[in-house]
């Protein structure tokens, strides 16, 4: 069952541990300053596909993009942490 949930996670991966970990210190950090008061979900994208402002095809390119950058150390922190 937890393989077949996975599909309805964008970035085709379950969260762990450093997932939250990341937010929180970029909540902490000077880049998440001006923060407040704000609800972050830290779910993959998740959220996205559940409320279908984007279709499922622009949401798993954007996440595979993402992750590809990521995954190539790209990813500038402050400009990513709001859409994931």
């Amino acid at each position: 069952m937890k393989k077949s949930l996975r599909i309805y996670i964008p970035l085709g991966r379950y969260g762990d541990k450093s997932d939250i970990a990341n937010c929180a210190l970029f909540i902490c950090s000077e880049a998440g300053g001006y923060v407040n008061g704000a609800t972050i979900p830290v779910d993959g994208g998740q959220w996205l596909s559940k409320i279908r402002l984007l279709s499922n095809d622009v949401i798993r390119s954007f996440s595979r993009r993402y992750e590809k950058n990521r995954k190539a150390g790209l990813v500038d922190r402050s400009v990513y942490s709001y859409l994931v």
